[in-house]
């Protein structure tokens, strides 16, 4: 059955697959690795730097097959590839697996 929105168009869902299953949520934060500031005499800061951007992404997904995925393997969303951090594996008598997958993208790391 098609989808009828009404009102205010605004954006839904996640958009994006992933080749480790059914994505349930995803967070993106983007952050920098090496930042620093400046005061002067009187403790005000004058000065702040923002070098090495990074982002961070935890995704939740119902797997459709296969093991866990591996840390220090590659995750790709929305065309950018993270490097997979850590895995948590949960499971319950009544539902489905679940991983929820965080990952890191480095500016200088391809």
């Amino acid at each position: 059955m098609a989808a009828i929105t009404k009102g205010q168009t605004c954006l839904f869902g996640i958009g994006e697959t992933s080749t480790l299953g059914y994505v349930q949520s995803v967070s993106v934060k983007h952050s920098f690795a090496n930042e620093d500031e400046v005061v002067d005499e009187e403790g005000n800061v004058v000065t702040r730097h923002y070098d090495d951007r990074r982002k961070e992404i935890t995704m939740e997904v119902i797997p459709k097959s296969g093991a866990a995925p591996e840390t220090g393997g590659n995750l790709t969303f929305d065309g950018i590839t993270y490097i997979i951090e850590s895995v948590d594996d949960k499971r319950e008598a009544k539902g489905f697996v679940k991983y929820t997958v965080t990952g890191r993208n480095y500016e200088k790391i391809a």
